[in-house]
């Protein structure tokens, strides 16, 4: 066993064979260079299954998650509970809407990825359903009153 620290410039492991940390060393058994770096990831548009503007409701989600992490890393929006969601913005530009039918539900998501926020389920939920009920069509004799936006003062 070696004694000090790895030999490799930058590493300040505990050596553990030749000279080498344990990390640098199985790198040298495996790849015969304690040097060896893994290759970087494949991100974004670098990546061979790269759908561009083909991305579907999940690959939308997933590619806010890359970008700003997990909800629950972020406070709501609108409340500043811990959020659950990432809500798709209403004022998002049109050009960049798509939709797509999942179990007989029409999901509607942006390929703009600044285009969502972090909201708790709560206001999530009524936040979608104070856009549905400001933007249907009013049927002759109803009445009552269309629910404010949350975010409306």
């Amino acid at each position: 066993m070696a004694q000090g620290t790895c030999s490799i410039e930058g590493c300040s492991n505990r050596a553990y064979a030749r000279t080498w940390c344990s990390k640098h060393y199985q790198r040298w058994l495996k790849h015969g260079s304690p040097d060896w770096e893994p290759p970087q990831r494949w991100v974004g548009e670098l990546n061979p299954a790269w759908t561009g503007d083909r991305a579907t409701y999940d690959g939308m989600h997933q590619r806010v998650k890359t970008k700003y992490g997990r909800p629950s890393e972020h406070a709501c929006v609108d409340c500043g509970a811990p959020a659950t969601d990432w809500s798709l913005q209403h004022d998002v530009d049109p050009s960049t809407l798509r939709s797509e039918t999942v179990n007989g539900w029409l999901l509607w998501y942006s390929l703009d990825v600044d285009g969502y926020a972090p909201r708790c389920h709560r206001c999530h939920g009524a936040y979608d359903w104070n856009r549905r009920m400001a933007t249907r069509p009013r049927r002759r004799g109803e009445r009552g009153r269309f629910l404010p936006y949350l975010d409306d003062d």
